[in-house]
């Protein structure tokens, strides 16, 4: 499966907020979008658009760009550096060790933070409790505050269990009445993602990384068996 790119100004491929497809985008300028084609140049290998005789080097582009998804055809339209329609706000790719059940909320809360930073929240906290149930196992209370305790029992990095806490914290205050107000504070709620990510760094690629790795250790030194 093709990882989640997030989109952005000018990249060539990303995944489609339409199709959610990472796939190839054709960009194309605003009154200059009648007389673009693409074209290549053999001595530097690289495609690009020309538009009235002029490249996207020339700064012919607009502040307004549009940007075509090949798989699904659809027009995403572009100002300045911002998808406006549909709208999509940029957050951090999502962990390539993160499950899928996780995964799923993650991208479907980066499609919905632009619009409504609570409901991200809300379903950040929800990948929080799969997430935990993930790592917890039969052991898991199904109650995240709980679960977040038992591993503050197991003597956990106290930086993780905040980053676990924060997203507890704002996922619930999101849709309760509370003194945090991710819609004043659109960059907060931004962070909750790139916490989710560095939660499972820490639960799921460095235990990879480090089984990988001891296991091209010759097995007759090693201090730990499988």
């Amino acid at each position: 499966m093709p990882k989640h790119v997030a989109p952005k100004r000018l990249l060539e491929v990303f995944t489609c907020p339409y199709c959610d497809v990472t796939a190839t985008q054709r960009w194309y300028g605003n009154s200059h979008a009648h007389s673009a084609h693409e074209e290549y140049d053999v001595e530097t290998d690289e495609r690009y658009l020309m538009f009235n005789g002029r490249s996207i080097s020339d700064e012919i582009i607009s502040e307004w760009n549009f940007s075509k998804c090949e798989n699904c055809h659809q027009i995403a339209v572009w100002y300045k550096d911002e998808m406006v329609h549909p709208y999509s706000c940029p957050v951090d790719e999502p962990n390539s060790d993160m499950p899928e059940s996780i995964r799923e909320r993650y991208i479907e809360a980066s499609k919905v933070v632009g619009l409504s930073p609570i409901s991200a929240a809300a379903l950040l906290r929800l990948a929080l409790q799969l997430l935990l149930k993930e790592v917890l196992q039969e052991d898991s209370t199904g109650n995240i505050y709980r679960d977040i305790n038992k591993l503050k029992d197991q003597s956990i990095d106290t930086n993780l269990i905040r980053a676990l806490d924060i997203i507890r914290i704002s996922g619930n205050e999101s849709v309760h009445p509370g003194t945090l107000d991710l819609n004043e504070n659109r960059d907060d709620a931004i962070y909750l993602f790139a916490l989710l990510n560095m939660i499972c760094d820490q639960f799921f690629t460095q235990p990879r990384k480090m089984q990988e790795m001891y296991e091209r250790m010759p097995e007759s030194k090693r201090i730990v068996s499988d």
